[in-house]
């Protein structure tokens, strides 16, 4: 009787502590309903710079950031293109296709549909409402995360309730909040991924080997997409936690055939798909490495400044003004301090003599090292020619290095003793705060002048008991609360909340140019434009334009249509970049660069017009006074009027424009 009365005990206890698992997975799910049904997200598409009357917006809470052009110019536009098309996104015919690099299905494939899923969604758009499908695939790798990384600590060693303390501090870093996203998105599907394929693993254990089969063949497909989008963070967060959880099969007690049998069945799948993909996109990724920029680049092994590596902490202040250096997004980063806090929980854990570190952690700690490194000390050059690694600049290391401290530090606090005394928590926190305060002091230095005393202090002691809690106590909810409130602290006004679409979809341009978008696409014809917010505005509804995003490299025998003797190409044979347009009547044809990310064409529309008898229209905010140039009305747009004109050389026989990228064309 008092054993079956203990083992009930022990039934409650179980279930109880479950209880508020479950309710953090309901709060989470009914957040995601939420946004969706209101068709809210955190885009800042209703900068001024988008909106018909600049000094007018209404649509959105808080202040949407210039500073994320790349989501409202670029990501942003390209989902909503594929959205209106229901197939590729009207990207300027001067680039390769992008199918990689940006996440979706060239017209005609047969795996990238499948493993580029999160961009197939959009294709729904046919049937659903936009603002709920863009919100909806907006959030979804989010949620996938808040879900799914508790899970996948528990299936490595760790604790699901200490998960729910580790989440915040991933989703909620800065660099996460800053780059709208991005270090989320390329790691959730992968963390997916690996959490089917250990939950495979547990299944064949136990006998399913059906249920196995199906759970790996999900995970590979899932893990078929590390390869794309922004690869440099691919390859640090998706990768760890592949490796990790690679290893954490591989080291287990089940036998060798269940083992092998798992990660083999996931791989093959993983390659199948991920290597076809590829495949279906190769013609964007050799553009992309044969430009000059990005794709001769190799990056060595450079000490970042301290208070950059560690100064996530520190960046609410961000939100008030700029730093003096780069600006928001570069400089900022995830909680790297948490390997500080990990590497105390494991020496501490040594000298008493707990359980050994598994081989997941282990691996986990070694690509920590391995990225933390990369941006903290200088090897030299020849570091610059490691493969690989020599893909990820120092800078981006250093942006999302952190999360991968908070894997190993959520993994890690698994393995101490229940009768833990506070000393090593004390101990943890001090060091935490330590190193808070004088990342705090040098950033104060050299980047963020406008960072107070006060300021400094408060994330101090919000670290330092961050510390103490998660390593005294990491399956407390107190701690997972205490979490989610100081995280949320520092960024919680760096993102607006935009409700719909803004003026990309329901304004009176919007409306105009998505009725002359679908016209283009069945008579195949180009517009072009002098200003890269008109650009955005034709890109978001399909107009099909000469001007505006190239994601993926250049197409040369597009390019020498315009520079015949490649006389610019050191210009425009760039990567990822915008294609801007400078109308220049009576001038010769030229093409600069001024930036990285731009590529500027100087042209006479009427020889412009020559080298493409397909341009039909083209926009510019100045009058033009050439004799091939016809004004056919105009709108407003950014607060410029932007006046239209047909070309005379527009030849309605020209055939489609040459070399490996189609122009796009209507739905089906």
């Amino acid at each position: 009787m008092t054993d079956l009365k203990a083992a009930n005990s022990h039934l409650v206890k179980k279930l109880w502590s479950r209880a508020p698992d479950r309710h953090a997975v309901l709060v989470a799910c009914l957040l995601f309903i939420a946004a969706v049904s209101f068709g809210a997200t955190m885009s800042s598409i209703g900068v001024p710079l988008l909106r018909t009357n600049p000094d007018v917006g209404s649509d959105f809470w808080g202040t949407p950031r210039p500073i994320r052009s790349d989501e409202f110019n670029v990501m942003t536009p390209v989902k909503l293109s594929i959205m209106v098309t229901g197939d590729q996104p009207t990207l300027s015919p001067l680039g390769a296709e992008a199918s990689v690099v940006q996440r979706y299905a060239t017209s005609g494939s047969i795996l990238q549909p499948l493993v580029y899923f999160d961009s197939t969604i959009l294709r729904m758009a046919k049937f659903l409402p936009d603002n709920q499908l863009f919100a909806f695939q907006y959030w979804l790798p989010l949620l996938v995360m808040v879900l799914l990384l508790p899970r996948w600590l528990e299936q490595m060693g760790g604790s699901r309730i200490t998960g729910w303390a580790i989440v915040p501090l991933v989703v909620l870093a800065p660099s996460v909040a800053w780059w709208s996203g991005q270090p989320v998105t390329f790691m959730a599907y992968t963390l997916a991924g690996s959490v089917a394929m250990l939950a495979s693993h547990t299944r064949l254990a136990a006998g399913q080997r059906k249920v196995a089969l199906l759970l790996a063949i999900i995970g590979g497909s899932l893990i078929a997409g590390i390869p794309s989008g922004y690869i440099p963070w691919a390859v640090i967060l998706g990768l760890t936690v592949l490796l990790a959880s690679t290893v954490r099969i591989l080291t287990s007690t089940t036998p060798i055939w269940q083992r092998v049998s798992v990660v083999g069945a996931t791989a093959i799948v993983a390659l199948v798909l991920g290597i076809g993909a590829l495949l279906e996109g190769s013609a964007g990724i050799e553009a992309l490495a044969d430009t000059s920029y990005p794709g001769s680049r190799r990056s060595a092994a450079t000490q970042q400044p301290f208070g950059f590596v560690f100064g996530a902490p520190l960046l609410s202040s961000l939100s008030d003004a700029p730093p003096i250096v780069a600006n928001q997004s570069e400089l900022s980063t995830s909680y790297t301090v948490a390997f500080v806090v990990w590497a105390i929980v494991a020496v501490s854990l040594v000298i008493s003599g707990k359980r050994k570190a598994s081989g997941g952690e282990w691996t986990i700690a070694l690509l920590g090292a391995l990225w933390l490194g990369w941006c903290s000390v200088n090897l030299g050059e020849w570091s610059a020619s490691l493969p690989v690694v020599n893909q990820v600049t120092p800078e981006r290391a250093a942006q999302v290095v952190g999360t991968i401290g908070l894997l190993g530090l959520g993994i890690g606090l698994s393995r101490r003793p229940e009768d833990h005394t506070p000393t090593v928590a004390i101990l943890a926190a001090s060091v935490a705060s330590a190193i808070t305060l004088a990342a705090g002091t040098q950033m104060k230095a050299f980047a963020i002048p406008h960072l107070t005393t006060t300021e400094v202090g408060a994330a101090t002691i919000g670290v330092g008991l961050m510390a103490f809690l998660i390593v005294h106590r990491p399956e407390s909810w107190i701690t997972a609360i205490v979490s989610a409130t100081l995280a949320a602290a520092v960024v919680w006004q760096v993102n607006p909340v935009q409700f719909g679409l803004g003026e990309l979809r329901n304004s009176d341009p919007a409306l105009r140019l998505r009725s002359e978008g679908e016209i283009a696409r069945e008579s195949d014809y180009y517009w072009a434009s002098d200003m890269m917010a008109v650009d955005v505005l034709m890109l978001a509804n399909a107009v099909p334009s000469l001007s505006g995003i190239m994601r993926s490299g250049p197409l040369t025998a597009q390019w020498e249509r315009i520079d015949p003797d490649q006389n610019f190409e050191e210009a425009w044979n760039r990567g990822a970049g915008y294609i801007w347009f400078d109308w220049a009547p009576g001038a010769p044809t030229s093409v600069s660069s001024p930036g990285p990310d731009v590529v500027v064409l100087t042209a006479d529309p009427c020889s412009l017009g020559q080298a493409f008898p397909e341009l039909r229209y083209i926009t510019s905010q100045d009058e033009i006074e050439a004799g091939c140039a016809r004004s056919t009305g105009n709108f407003t747009w950014s607060g410029e009027v932007v006046e239209i004109y047909e070309l005379s050389t527009w030849d309605p026989l020209a055939a489609t424009v040459t070399g490996d990228s189609p122009r796009a064309k209507p739905t089906p």
